[in-house]
């Protein structure tokens, strides 16, 4: 059996740094990773350009290196050099597998590994690379970042199965990543491994096992589809972001009932493209965090690198209280929610109005992009005026104003609603409509739901991390069970 030493590598350029100057760059990486360890510091290999040492150590361990190592933890073994990985557990349950990367970069493999069968006997084991093997660059400004990817989206040298056996042992494994993994990846995100996905635990997940939601107490449900990308970011520190997908609302739900934040992208803001459909009439990429600037962070990541910075839109000026869902027969949810909604208020200087019923307002949106946004400007230009319009249609014809503003919705009501709850049949989706998952305040977040017009991805999750980012409603967001809001767009 070889013998593995745990090392440091650091590089040296120019001046050999003093005893306090190593010590700072240590003190350093214990701060910024979780993978770099004091057990790495009993022994270093130093790369230099130093005149007459002309990278020695590095070229001795392995003479066919052919570039400087980036700093950071390494196990030496039989002279040669190897990147460290951490092995976490995942007690929630929430990964089909577990990937480190493939022999091209791109690519990706299993991980057959088990490191916590004594203490977590049924728990994946997950392996994660020391975020210093990873430096941000104007190219690639998202390195370090982690990023889970739902089994139900492509990646390269793995299988997709979306949490099917069968669907798992009919297909070889896939040959290229899904479009938007391959932009996150250019832009510098670090894939770790997939999710499994389904709907409600007792009734739809008959190969794997449902997750266990981490709020309350570890027994509510996850919610939707994809409930596993919500139950691994609301449960590990380690992970920073996750991808899913919404049809209805499986993205949305599973934020709310985990105490994260999430978007539903606009149709077309990222590409489907090598993702598994369920209806493209409403399918769309989905994204988890848990803090609202880690929020930003990803919206811009997903939506800038398609449209450029430069597609950002004027701040909402209108925000619209639908009275067919509020208020909540919950006072004390009711009250959370009306502090959110005050915050939003404040920071954009107008009330908010109340109107009713939102599925008339919300009925058809097609017959604005299919027919009025044509019509409407041909009219003018022919008669010199706008057209008579009955108040229905009037409502769907001001785009500048439909741009302007905002719809707040409730996206918990106070009630529990717990994972072994049997239901009547399986989850049936018949169009378009708002799903309600209940949630005890006590014990889960009350989730705010606000929706803006399409293309505003962006812009609207810097607005929530503007008004958010600071609030005293919003800043605890540790893993586990905590009593906290939440936000949905």
């Amino acid at each position: 059996m070889s013998v593995k030493w745990p090392c440091t590598v650091l590089y040296v350029n120019k001046i050999i740094p003093t005893t306090s100057g190593f010590q700072d760059t240590l003190d350093r990486f214990l701060l910024d990773d979780d993978v770099w360890s004091k057990d790495f510091a009993h022994s270093f290999v130093i790369q230099t350009n130093l005149s007459g040492h002309d990278n020695v150590a590095v070229r001795v361990l392995s003479t066919s290196l052919s570039r400087v190592l980036p700093e950071g933890p390494y196990f030496l073994t039989n002279g040669k050099i190897h990147q460290a990985f951490r092995l976490y557990p995942d007690t929630s349950g929430a990964f089909v597998v577990s990937t480190v990367p493939g022999k091209n970069s791109d690519a990706f493999r299993f991980l057959d590994a088990s490191a916590y069968g004594e203490k977590y006997p049924s728990a994946l084991t997950v392996a994660v690379p020391s975020r210093l093997y990873f430096q941000a660059t104007p190219e690639r400004p998202y390195a370090r970042l982690r990023l889970a990817i739902k089994d139900t989206i492509n990646l390269k040298g793995l299988k997709m199965g979306a949490l099917s056996l069968a669907y798992t042992s009919l297909h070889p494994p896939r040959e290229s990543n899904a479009e938007v993994v391959k932009e996150l990846l250019d832009l510098g995100f670090v894939v770790t491994t997939q999710f499994a996905d389904s709907e409600w635990p007792i009734c739809d997940w008959i190969d794997y096992h449902a997750p266990f939601n981490p709020r309350g107490d570890g027994h509510l449900t996850t919610s939707g589809s994809s409930a596993n990308s919500a139950a691994a970011v609301a449960s590990y520190p380690w992970l920073d972001f996750a991808l899913g997908t919404d049809t209805l609302g499986t993205i949305r739900a599973p934020a709310a009932a985990q105490g994260i934040f999430e978007m539903r992208l606009s149709l077309g803001a990222a590409s489907f493209k090598g993702i598994v459909p369920y209806s493209p009439k409403f399918d769309t990429v989905g994204r988890f965090s848990r803090t609202a600037k880690e929020f930003k962070v990803l919206a811009e990541a997903l939506y800038d690198s398609r449209t450029g910075p430069g597609s950002v839109r004027t701040k909402p000026i209108k925000i619209l209280y639908p009275t067919d869902y509020w208020p909540l027969n919950d006072q004390p949810m009711q009250e959370v929610l009306n502090n959110a909604i005050s915050k939003l208020e404040d920071f954009l200087g107008n009330p908010s109005e109340y109107f009713e019923p939102v599925f008339e307002w919300g009925s058809n949106p097609d017959q604005w992009t299919g027919f009025f946004k044509d019509f409407l400007p041909q009219y003018e230009a022919r008669f010199g005026k706008p057209p008579a319009l009955n108040p229905q249609l009037r409502s769907k014809t001001d785009e500048d104003d439909y741009s302007s503003t905002l719809m707040v919705l409730p996206w918990t009501d106070g009630q529990p609603d717990y994972r072994d709850r049997y239901h009547d049949g399986p989850q049936l989706f018949t169009g378009i409509g708002f799903f309600f998952y209940h949630i005890e305040p006590e014990k889960l977040p009350a989730a705010l739901g606000i929706l803006g017009p399409k293309g505003s991805d962006a812009s609207l999750a810097r607005l929530v991390s503007d008004v958010f980012g600071e609030s005293d409603e919003v800043k605890d967001y540790s893993p586990g069970s905590q009593k906290l809001i939440t936000i949905d767009l």
